[in-house]
């Protein structure tokens, strides 16, 4: 009597662990979950200058949670460029640092990380430069 319960008992554990594993997925994986920032981000907002590019804009960032962010755009001709930077996530400030070569050295590239969105305000060739990538 104590092995059938023992089987039952089994049985009704492994049943409700295997019932409880689509809302353990749809937590996401370890990085997801101790990375809440890492995963792609569409530009909506793109201004360079006085000039306004987010209608032509089809420009996207992936954070892997790895240290390398991949910034990937169109080009005019209908193909994809992309270009990966080394990063560094500043919990206090809540911003990521970019590492971006400029020239024979590296500029250091502050984007915010905001309300699930990252945003970029910098001023590159004498020109006010500000982004902004939401969730896709």
């Amino acid at each position: 009597m104590k092995g059938i319960r023992l089987h039952c008992a089994a049985a009704l554990i492994a049943m409700t662990a295997f019932l409880s594993m689509p809302n353990v997925l749809r937590l996401g994986t370890l990085k997801e979950v101790s990375a809440p920032y890492v995963g792609f981000y569409k530009c909506e907002t793109l201004r360079i200058g006085s000039k306004d590019f987010a209608n032509e804009a089809d420009a996207r960032i992936e954070i892997d949670g790895e240290g390398q962010l991949t910034l990937t755009w169109k080009t005019l001709l209908g193909g994809e460029q992309s270009l990966t930077f080394p990063y560094e996530y500043d919990e206090k400030g809540q911003a990521f640092i970019v590492a971006v070569p400029d020239g024979k050295s590296q500029r250091k590239i502050k984007l915010s990380f905001i309300d699930g969105a990252l945003t970029v305000s910098e001023t590159l060739s004498g020109k006010a430069l500000f982004a902004k990538f939401s969730r896709k």
